[in-house]
């Protein structure tokens, strides 16, 4: 049987921390520390691993319905154009994963590239519509803020009231 990714970054975090790093001399400070980033780095990556995939199909529904949205509140032709042709990209469902994960990474960057313009665009008319697309974007930013600090609470750099699993399960996380 093939070890599983998680199982050979698991294998490489216990080569280092049992037989490399201890080699290091107690006076190479910096080595120390920068071996300390590596395990810290390896830890991370094992944590977000089984959930990279779920983590950018929250991401692509929640941008993508951001789009729709901020198209809602009136855009020009071409912005909307664009607007639209991020769109067309395939989706998968909320509760599946039949796309490659690098497609569905692109077509996430491609919405928050749309709606950074579209916010910007909504912004520059002012009014109630700048402070709708405002709104539309403080409650994605809430969600994103959500999925970070749970992503990296495995750090020990933050704290999060629910893990990331329960963070991308959570009601609205991709409607």
């Amino acid at each position: 049987m093939i070890p599983s990714v998680d199982r050979h970054l698991e294998a490489i975090r216990e080569r280092l921390a049992e037989t490399i790093f201890p080699m290091l001399p107690p006076e190479a400070e910096f080595a120390r520390e920068q071996a300390s980033f590596v395990l810290m780095a390896l830890d991370l990556v094992r944590a977000a691993h089984p959930h990279a995939y779920r983590y950018e199909v929250v991401e692509r529904h929640e941008y993508a319905a951001a789009v729709g949205d901020l198209l809602a509140l009136g855009v020009s032709p071409g912005a909307e154009a664009e607007a639209r042709d991020a769109l067309a990209a395939p989706e998968p469902r909320a509760d599946e994963a039949s796309i490659p994960l690098a497609a569905l990474i692109e077509g996430n960057r491609a919405l928050k590239t749309v709606v950074t313009r579209l916010f910007e665009a909504l912004c520059a008319e002012g009014g109630e519509t700048a402070d709708s697309a405002r709104e539309v974007l403080r409650r994605l930013a809430v969600r994103q803020v959500a999925r970070e600090r749970a992503l990296f609470a495995s750090t020990g750099y933050t704290r999060s009231e629910t893990s990331l699993a329960e963070t991308l399960a959570q009601p609205g996380a991709a409607s």
